[in-house]
């Protein structure tokens, strides 16, 4: 699920067979599914996606589209629906990064890490227009990204995080009580986050289930705590504060 196009084909499964996985855009996988992706530039009322290579990382390659046009056909990439309402942070676009270790596999067992990073976009944000379509600093929220810009604060003070590009988790759940007015909401936001992350790892428990017994060395040993992982989950919040995987 650390590649673009396994996540998007686990949750596709899920999404028709279960209720619950609509934290997960609409996505498409290229080259197979381009004829969707051509329908659907013709059908939205305001199309706008967001293109990102299967294997890529750290931003690189991806790019906004208005048209089908813009979209090479036989590219190893996915297409998905761009959230264009984000919540901001200071007038900008910005999204988290939440770690969840996994203990075991069979059966399941999951921690999140209750302190995390919010990473923010150094221009304020715009929706997507021609004109703004290919400015990456207000569209892509990426450490990778930002840092390359002048405008990019570092995070030199733990103590002051009011005015840095890259915040704590614990900064931002602050934040969301007095933005949105309502003291429940950062538990809202937590319990929902995490909601995503369980959800995602359901999607391939059965598989990772089979592939973890296969592996084990000794048949007879029952003990799930042979292997573990730690995953970053990228979660984006729109403006009424529901998270997006």
């Amino acid at each position: 699920i650390y590649r673009k196009g396994h996540l998007a084909r686990a949750m596709a499964k899920m999404q028709h067979c279960s209720e619950g996985y609509d934290f997960f855009p609409r996505t498409w996988c290229l080259p197979r599914d381009y004829s969707e992706v051509v329908k659907y530039f013709r059908t939205a009322a305001r199309p706008v996606c967001i293109v990102k290579p299967c294997s890529g990382s750290q931003g690189k390659g991806i790019y906004l589209a208005l048209s089908s046009k813009h979209i090479e056909p036989s590219a190893d990439c996915v297409v998905q629906t761009y959230v264009e309402r984000p919540l901001l942070i200071d007038g900008k676009k910005f999204d988290l990064r939440i770690y969840a270790l996994v203990v075991s596999c069979d059966p399941l067992r999951v921690y999140i890490h209750k302190e995390g990073l919010v990473r923010l976009c150094v221009e304020p944000y715009q929706c997507p227009t021609k004109g703004n379509l290919d400015n990456q600093f207000i569209h892509l929220t990426n450490y990778a990204v930002n840092k390359q810009s002048d405008d990019y604060v570092e995070s030199n003070d733990p103590a002051d995080e009011n005015s840095c590009s890259k915040r704590s988790l614990s900064w931002l759940m602050e934040f969301l009580a007095k933005d949105s007015g309502d003291p429940m909401m950062p538990a809202t936001v937590w319990r929902n986050t995490s909601d995503v992350i369980v959800k995602t790892l359901l999607s391939i428990e059965s598989t990772l289930a089979e592939t973890y017994r296969s592996c084990k060395l000794d048949a007879d040993d029952r003990s799930p705590f042979t292997c573990f992982e730690v995953l970053g989950f990228d979660i984006l919040l729109d403006e009424k504060y529901t998270p997006h995987l």
